[in-house]
């Protein structure tokens, strides 16, 4: 839907469900406004935020933000265009307590010249993020106003964010909000249906395109590419505006589906109208919303609404019809007043004349977006649904190593970040794509989290020689790997000890991951045809996978989100792990084995106190907080931070085996009441500063000419 619908649609309805006119101004901007605030909304040309007491999203994405998105692949930039588009734009639908789920029945696999795709678990998940109106989580957003946030000072923000949300459930249905071919592709022949005739919808095929392109000689829309996830298939790329059109009629076969659908938009539009007008009048009313559930318009009013979606404008912009026919819409016999022009730019320019922020329209509409992001993905995680980061439970830890002898070591940084084989293995991640324990036969990713990786974290098979890193999903096949359990004893569970190889899902004839010897010198990774000889045989060795009986505390803090954990944990391990411009603030975790903690970009990690009666790792980045008030580690402790991150530790920090404390970068390590009874490894690199007061044994020392390493406020020594 356009600016048509999602301002003066939205206007309209919310003067219906009973809003004065200020009200239903507001209403009316919020839902527009979340097509507009993309990120060069949030902040000032110098980079600043406006908003500095929580981190604001973005709800819209520029064409050209997408389009350096797709150029500039990562894993982050998937999360990002995730985190716009499937909650505020693309709401999933096909799961759950639906009776209309759709059921798939396209392709199971397709080959191109440099790609490969083949149906399996991960797209069985994105297809129930198939957009649809009337699924379990329309009816969860609009009863969480009701429940949670009346009578705030954002509750119409709020309100209309999630009337756009909800409209868009009917214009977007049969779409979702990433970039997946086998969802969002369609058959080239689309008809325009008027009455009884067909006519072939005719189209301009470019990437990137905006609407001051030439539409005269057809409609705009996304060419076809080789990669099964470029951002020509997002959303409705494919379809052009035709979904957005409320005069329009269409006929198109989905690329998921062997039988073409007709879309009738002034039909969909209406009861979009009348669901968004019925959902209101519960918000007012304070009374439950359902779902299939429709305001009872007068006759007259309906009939106009009709006549409005069903008018064809000379620029495909019906908003002169709206202002043009809103006063023939009477409330007991009194015509609507037409509201002002929508302004994108209105709510942030009163932000910089009055200086100030809190307490605004910008204000309330972006606390509402971070609201409403946390509240779509809480909700869909219930279902085992994440759009926007991996579950703890689908990721195994464990370290590769072959049968020949070595394990898969740190990356040799040369053209690419490739792999090289040693004697010591490093703990790389098995990303599965359900929560079940690890199975012969799965299809898996592998991930490295050493940091000279950065984006070029997953493992895939390439036309060179050697196995290499490179950003995840970059090529869906060459970077996937089927797991096989060699001798599976009765059972395809796959534990600490068992061998297995590794099949990549791109390359027929020589799929199996295995070692060989460069000629310069070293060991590396690449395939081969044969899967039964040592070096393509793997040994699980260090593997942590939980069992299903396992008392393990997993806290993951998502985009943006805040968490308060006020009661002490205990359990066996901990993985906690604090996302991109997030807040989690911890009393105490207590763990009978392991404890890690990895602190990401603008994020804030508060915690009294942490004790583990074996290893922990901290971990920060970029620019984080890490406060801890006391931590006790009865085994070896890390303790690595990089970017600009700060971490300290203001009351006690006991270490009674081997202590490694690294800074990179500009970050910052400041320890007081330290206690360390081994070994002391203490690394203080670019211009950092290190900074630890207690206890610390004959450390080794390492630091750059414009580091600072002091202990007991002492300079120390390299060693």
């Amino acid at each position: 839907m356009n600016l048509d619908f999602h301002y003066y649609g939205t206007y309209v309805a919310a003067r219906l469900a009973g809003y004065d006119l200020d009200s239903a101004q507001t209403i009316a901007h919020a839902a527009q406004y979340v097509d507009d605030s993309n990120k060069s909304m949030l902040s000032d040309s110098l980079g600043h935020p406006y908003i500095s007491d929580f981190s604001p999203i973005p709800t819209g994405q520029s064409m050209w933000d997408m389009v350096d998105k797709d150029i500039f692949w990562s894993e982050e930039a998937l999360n990002e265009i995730a985190d716009i588009w499937v909650p505020f734009h693309f709401l999933p639908g096909n799961y759950g307590i639906n009776n209309d789920i759709k059921e798939y029945t396209g392709p199971q696999s397709d080959n191109r010249s440099l790609y490969r795709w083949t149906f399996d678990d991960e797209s069985t998940k994105q297809f129930k993020m198939l957009c649809q109106p009337n699924s379990p989580i329309v009816k969860s957003m609009i009863n969480d106003i009701i429940l949670n946030h009346k009578n705030n000072d954002y509750t119409l923000h709020l309100a209309g964010m999630r009337m756009h949300v909800l409209a868009d459930t009917w214009a977007h249905m049969f779409y979702i909000g990433m970039p997946a071919w086998f969802i969002n592709d369609a058959l080239e022949e689309v008809f325009i249906v008027n009455g009884t005739e067909k006519t072939p919808a005719k189209w301009i095929r470019i990437w990137p395109w905006n609407d001051s392109t030439d539409i005269i000689h057809g409609e705009l829309a996304t060419p076809d590419m080789f990669a099964y996830n470029s951002l020509v298939y997002h959303g409705h790329g494919r379809m052009g505006h035709l979904p957005d059109y409320p005069w329009l009629k269409y006929e198109y076969t989905p690329r998921w589906s062997k039988y073409p659908i007709t879309k009738d938009n002034t039909s969909y539009f209406l009861q979009a109208f009348k669901q968004l007008t019925k959902a209101l009048e519960c918000i007012k009313n304070n009374t439950p919303f359902d779902i299939k559930s429709y305001a009872d318009l007068p006759v007259e009013t309906e009939n106009v609404i009709k006549e409005i979606l069903a008018t064809k404008p000379n620029d495909n912009d019906q908003s002169e019809t709206w202002r043009n026919n809103i006063g023939r819409i009477k409330i007991n016999g009194i015509p609507l007043e037409v509201p002002v022009k929508y302004n994108k730019d209105l709510w942030l320019d009163k932000v910089k004349e009055i200086k100030s922020v809190e307490g605004t329209d910008y204000y309330h509409f972006n606390k509402s977006a971070c609201l409403h992001l946390k509240l779509v993905q809480d909700s869909l995680a219930a279902y085992n649904i994440n759009f926007d980061s991996t579950p703890r439970e689908n990721i195994v830890s464990t370290k590769f190593k072959c049968k020949k002898g070595k394990y898969i070591g740190s990356i040799d940084k040369s053209i690419q970040y490739y792999p090289k084989m040693q004697d010591q293995g490093i703990t790389l991640q098995i990303i599965k794509q359900t929560p079940k324990l690890l199975t012969s036969g799965d299809i898996i990713e592998i991930k490295t989290l050493e940091s000279i990786a950065d984006k070029y974290n997953f493992l895939g098979a390439w036309e060179t020689k050697a196995l290499y890193y490179y950003t995840r999903a970059y090529n869906l096949s060459k970077q996937k790997w089927k797991i096989e359990k060699i001798n599976t004893g009765g059972s395809n569970d796959i534990s600490a000890g068992d061998e297995v190889r590794f099949k990549n899902m791109n390359f027929e004839k020589k799929p199996y991951m295995c070692t060989y010897d460069y000629w310069g010198g070293g060991t590396y990774l690449t395939t081969q045809a044969d899967g039964s000889s040592d070096n393509a045989i793997w040994i699980m060795d260090d593997f942590n996978q939980p069992s299903k009986d396992e008392k393990n505390y997993e806290m993951l803090c998502k985009r943006s989100s805040y968490e308060t954990v006020d009661e002490p944990v205990k359990c066996q391990n901990a993985d906690i792990e604090v996302r991109s411009s997030s807040t989690l603030t911890e009393k105490s975790v207590e763990c009978s084995k392991d404890f890690s903690a990895l602190n990401h970009k603008s994020s804030t990690f508060n915690i009294e106190n942490i004790k583990c009666s074996k290893d922990c790792k901290i971990q920060t980045d970029k620019s984080s907080k890490t406060t801890i008030g006391s931590l006790k580690c009865n085994d070896n402790c890390e303790i690595y931070t990089e970017g600009s991150s700060t971490l300290k530790i203001n009351d006690s920090f006991i270490c009674k085996g081997k202590c490694t404390i690294k800074a990179d970068n500009t970050s910052k390590i400041i320890i007081k009441g330290a206690d360390i009874s081994s070994h002391a490894h203490i690394e203080s690199l670019g211009s950092c500063t290190v900074q630890i007061k207690g206890k610390v044994p004959d450390p080794e020392c390492t630091k750059s000419r414009s580091s600072t390493l002091k202990i007991n406020d002492k300079t120390c020594k390299q060693k």
